[in-house]
């Protein structure tokens, strides 16, 4: 299993997927790295490939010093829910007349699904570089077993977001320089009636307002990532920004004072 792994070198970081958030329009979002001590909580990485052998080992088309191991791990059950018993990190489920043993799990932008049918000894992996919030689990059931029906998904489609209009006495209010705690500079331009923001060493990108400018809410939005650029005033001046936060994903926000 050479492509797995929790620190990745170079080479298997310049293969990882880029996850995608279900938030906004499949944004993308930075991955999420665990560190001690939640890495046994998920910071694994790994390929499909990878996981398959590893299913194979689990099934018993290989053989290896664990196999005894891995048989265990599924004989001794528990009553988890009324529609699924637990193993040793294995789910066992009865789904119209066919057993699976399953698992799978989800970080901010990504997901993953690994099941077997233990009588007619076949696996699947289901992997997804977009957390839709319904998953990828049916994709698998549906591989093991063809009347487990697929999920449309019309429920956890992703929102679409909607620009609104800055008023006129705020259009000059935003655009200016923005000092970070650690020292980046981001450049905030307005062009007529739109906001383009600046990072060092970055392409310029443009951001769309969407809050409720009169009452106070001053909040753009970007359609090539989950974030949401807000900016904050002092009382005695409503007309000039001092602030900017920038909230991504899953990262505490940023905020930076304006500098100019």
């Amino acid at each position: 299993m050479s492509s797995t792994g929790i620190v990745l070198g170079p080479a298997l970081k310049s293969r990882q997927s880029q996850p995608h958030s279900s938030v906004f329009l499949l944004a993308s979002t930075p991955p999420w790295d665990f560190t001690d001590p939640f890495a046994g909580a998920g910071a694994i990485r790994s390929s499909a490939g990878d996981m398959l052998t590893f299913l194979a080992a689990t099934i018993g088309y290989t053989r290896t010093p664990l196999s005894a191991a891995m048989a265990r791990m599924v004989a001794v059950r528990r009553e988890a829910t009324s529609t699924f018993k637990m193993g040793l990190g294995w789910r066992v489920e009865q789904l119209d007349g066919t057993e699976v043993v399953w698992t799978g799990g989800a970080t901010y932008g990504s997901r993953a699904f690994a099941a077997y049918d233990p009588k007619s000894r076949v696996g699947v992996v289901v992997l997804s570089n977009y957390n839709s919030g319904s998953g990828i689990d049916d994709i698998g059931r549906h591989v093991l077993n063809a009347r487990i029906p697929l999920d449309n998904g019309v429920g956890v489609r992703p929102r679409t977001r909607t620009a609104s209009r800055v008023p006129a006495g705020l259009l000059d209010a935003y655009a200016g320089r923005y000092r970070f705690s650690n020292n980046q500079i981001w450049s905030v331009r307005r062009d007529g009636n739109r906001y383009f923001v600046k990072k060092p060493g970055e392409a310029e990108f443009e951001i769309f307002p969407e809050g409720d400018f009169e009452k106070g809410s001053d909040d753009f939005f970007s359609d090539s990532m989950d974030a949401l650029f807000t900016f904050d005033f002092e009382k005695s001046s409503s007309s000039r920004a001092n602030q900017l936060t920038f909230s991504w994903a899953f990262l505490d926000p940023q905020h930076a004072k304006r500098i100019d």
